[in-house]
């Protein structure tokens, strides 16, 4: 299940930030949970997603509890081609990436007793 936090907010325009490349990241990240999730022999299938903006900066983050990522790509989980999922799979963290990227932002990988969290930054001053 798809869960977005009661106090999520996103402005209508975001400054410099294209809204298009919002739902790259966006859907990227809940696209590569939810299928975590769906492969993953445990009850609790909810991802959760939490959006916060202000003046400085978008905060973004997606968690779940579903399949963990293996440690052999961890090093190299934002190339191109890098997947746990198969041959011709590994472009959405990679576009994630270059989008975070063009805005001078950062994304963070946690894990803790099987949770999954990945949390963007995106600041809205000027490049």
């Amino acid at each position: 299940m798809l869960i977005v936090t009661e106090d999520s907010y996103l402005e209508r325009t975001h400054g410099y930030i294209d809204s298009h490349d919002l739902i790259t990241i966006i859907g990227n990240l809940i696209e590569n949970a939810l299928e975590a999730c769906s492969k993953a022999d445990i009850n609790d299938k909810d991802v959760i997603v939490n959006l916060q903006e202000d003046e400085e900066r978008i905060i973004i983050e997606v968690s779940d509890y579903g399949e963990q990522i293996p440690l052999e790509i961890k090093e190299n989980l934002f190339e191109l081609g890098t997947s746990s999922k198969g041959e011709g799979r590994g472009t959405g963290l990679y576009l994630v990436k270059n989008r975070i990227a063009l805005y001078n932002g950062d994304i963070k990988l946690i894990e803790e007793e099987g949770e999954k969290l990945l949390e963007v930054t995106l600041p809205k001053g000027v490049v």
